[in-house]
């Protein structure tokens, strides 16, 4: 291979060669020496993490290689891959490769166990050769020669074929020894330009501090993996590379074997989604502000609606009442009749602004999430409706509430408008009967409210919860439409969700769940 010179062959000592080792035993030595080495490395996992430190699988493949030549050597490098591919590169359990950076590892493993065997077989090559001289004497030098040549060959393609960016380089001043066709298309270069020459010569760091901490982590433990650097082709642009080295001997000189893979492509997508996420913050900055604006318009308009509206509804209230109750014998029937239909036109508006108020107060009132008793809560609201239920046929039954996390003021209006609207739409039945309870659904506490009252057609039954949205004519049951509206906003800032199930003239059920405790979004 090019910038490896051959190691001399060990002199003469006029012994007789010793006797060859079985082959069996030599693969069986790789086999248990790769295998317990991936037992070993599994076994430390606690200490290493989830890096796989494939550096480890050095040892084996060397004396697997050292001792039956290529073939062990080769069988202890493909059980290593196996088995670090299987077991220690993600995803795990599985014989494909994840991220680049595991990959790299992998790549290294296969490209270093290759190139430890091929010239371990090379040395035992010379050393049979060596043999065979010494004990038939017949043999042709050019034939020794030419199977050299071949290993040496064979050395070569493995070293070449690698589809990383491959080098081998002396330790003590840079300069290259070998690099692969990978390397070279990478730098744009040609071998004679690269072989025999000292990464300062070629002038590819882009940055030296990276150089000096490569160097300094290499130095400290004698390999490095998945290291990030940027170096320069030789036209001068820049290519992103993430590479992995270890120190390696050669003719007693301390090498290193290196691997890179251009991830140019990637630091790019990074780039552009950091470049994405600052403009989103941007857009999240610019919105908050018009959300901000539009909420001081809502207040705004709130303190509008609260002193401007209200004041001339109680005026109006006000004088129909006086007039009805002043001049009410002076009027005719149906001018007393117009004037009470102003008054509880007046009356309703007011109700309705009242209800608006409170729907758009529930966006900025912030919460108080503390532990709630639900049965406290619910004997409030019912004391509360006594003056609805007095006098009716009708029948509240209230199983067991167990408490939540939340705040009480807003859940007991949650419950003011449930309990109210079944009192309101159970009217007419003997008896009428409300059922209050709680029941676990999915690990979850439903709450609900259940009625034998009108009910409502199920097909409309999202329509509820939206302002004004009623599904009975005000005639019939009066109301403003905004109490349901109200009771959604404050379960959805709880992070939970209210529902309703019902059928026509069959009662109703309203529920409503609550996340657990570690669920709960953060108070606004």
């Amino acid at each position: 291979m090019p910038g490896l010179s051959p190691t001399p062959p060990p002199r003469a000592t006029g012994r007789a060669a010793p006797r060859p080792r079985p082959l069996w035993a030599a693969y069986a030595l790789a086999a248990v020496a790769t295998l317990g080495t991936l037992g070993l490395r599994l076994g430390f996992a606690p200490w290493f993490g989830d890096r796989p430190v494939l550096v480890f699988f050095i040892l084996p493949i060397f004396l697997s290689a050292y001792v039956g030549g290529l073939g062990p050597g080769l069988l202890a490098t493909a059980l290593a891959a196996v088995g670090t591919g299987y077991f220690l590169v993600p995803p795990y359990h599985s014989f494909s490769l994840g991220q680049s950076v595991d990959a790299l590892q992998w790549l290294i493993l296969v490209v270093i166990g290759g190139l430890i065997s091929a010239l371990t077989e090379s040395l035992h090559a010379r050393e049979r050769a060596l043999g065979e001289s010494r004990i038939a004497r017949e043999r042709d030098a050019q034939e020794r020669m030419a199977a050299l040549r071949a290993s040496e060959e064979k050395f070569s393609r493995l070293f070449d074929s690698c589809p990383a960016a491959t080098s081998l380089s002396r330790l003590r001043d840079g300069c290259y020894l070998a690099v692969n066709s990978a390397f070279l298309r990478m730098f744009q270069r040609t071998r004679e330009e690269v072989v025999g020459h000292t990464v300062f010569e070629l002038s590819v760091w882009v940055d030296l501090a990276q150089r000096d901490a490569l160097m300094a982590a290499f130095r400290a433990q004698g390999f490095v993996e998945h290291f990030e650097m940027r170096l320069r082709t030789k036209s001068g642009d820049p290519i992103d590379l993430l590479w992995s080295g270890v120190r390696v001997a050669i003719d007693g000189e301390d090498c290193l074997l290196g691997a890179a893979l251009d991830i140019s492509d990637r630091k790019r997508a990074e780039a552009k989604i950091n470049q994405l996420n600052a403009e989103l913050e941007r857009r999240v900055t610019e919105r908050t502000a018009q959300l901000s604006a539009a909420n001081q318009e809502l207040e705004a308009f709130s303190y509008s609606v609260s002193h401007d509206l209200r004041a001339p509804l109680r005026a109006v209230n006000g004088f129909s009442q006086l007039a009805l109750k002043k001049y009410a014998g002076q009027l005719p029937e149906e001018g007393q009749r117009y004037l009470q239909t102003i008054n509880n036109g007046a009356q309703q508006m007011g109700r309705l602004i009242e209800d608006l108020l409170a729907f758009s107060r529930l966006s900025r009132q912030a919460l108080s999430r503390r532990p709630v008793d639900m049965a406290g809560l619910v004997r409030q609201c019912l004391d509360e409706l006594a003056g609805d239920t007095a006098g009716r046929p009708i029948e509240i039954r209230v199983g067991h509430l167990p408490g939540c996390q939340g705040d009480s003021a807003l859940l007991k209006q949650v419950w003011i408008n449930l309990l109210s609207n079944a009192v309101k739409y159970s009217r007419g039945r003997n008896p009428a009967v409300i059922e209050v309870g709680c029941e676990p659904r999915d690990g979850r506490q439903v709450y609900f409210v259940r009625d034998n009252g009108a009910g409502f057609d199920p097909r409309y039954a999202d329509k509820l919860f939206g302002v004004f949205q009623r599904l009975h004519p005000a005639e019939q049951f009066e109301g403003t439409g905004v109490g349901l509206a109200i009771a959604q906003r404050i379960v959805a800032r709880h992070g939970g969700r209210i529902w309703a199930d019902a059928a026509v003239d069959r009662g109703a059920t309203f529920s409503f769940q609550l996340p657990l405790e570690g669920e709960m979004p953060s108070a606004k």
